[in-house]
């Protein structure tokens, strides 16, 4: 588990000790750092042959791309996913449904003061789906991390308000993509 010591790489270490053994050399490289720091540590993986799961958000769109290449090109699998929560999957598939049929669009998202990247990396990742759109960005003590659309049109408003009230929420995404790496080959 790359970023091991940080929030959530110690959050899924103690989740999946009782699970998976948790080894410096294993076969899948977890990755929860950050941008700055991740693109080295994954391609290093890649080269060796590991299979790579990354949580890690704002990654340069050109360095994702280049990880991607590099991964095809080593013959080895890495999945990114800007969050692995059940309600974030859902609301990314339903973005394109909606957008169209709105006048103007857009995303408050607040963390904890402590969450580095602002905008958060899943928020960018849904201003890039509805394009034409503002984000907001709030930062608190006490804040659960939430993502609320806002869809408007003259005399409507919708609104789709996705809170994560304990990283336990990522698991299942995580869960799905380690079983999804160790039935490839390649």
């Amino acid at each position: 588990i790359s970023g091991i010591n940080g929030k959530m790489g110690s959050y899924v270490k103690k989740y999946l000790e009782d699970k998976y053994d948790i080894v410096d050399d294993g076969d899948i490289l977890i990755d929860f750092t950050r941008a700055d720091y991740c693109v080295d540590v994954i391609k290093e993986a890649l080269k060796n042959k590991k299979k790579v799961i990354s949580g890690t958000t704002n990654i340069n769109p050109n360095d994702l791309y280049e990880i991607k290449k590099y991964s095809i090109e080593n013959e080895s699998s890495f999945i990114w996913v800007s969050n692995f929560s059940k309600g974030a999957a859902s609301l990314f598939s339903i973005l394109d449904d909606l957008s169209p049929h709105f006048d103007k669009i857009k995303i408050i998202e607040a963390h904890n003061k402590s969450k580095i990247d602002k905008p958060s990396g899943t928020a960018k990742e849904y201003a890039k789906k509805l394009a034409d759109c503002s984000v907001f960005s709030i930062r608190n003590d006490d804040t659960t991390a939430t993502h609320e659309i806002i869809f408007e049109n003259k005399g409507e408003i919708l609104t789709i308000k996705h809170e994560i009230l304990s990283k336990e929420a990522f698991m299942n995404g995580i869960m799905i993509s380690i079983e999804l790496l160790t039935k490839i080959d390649y």
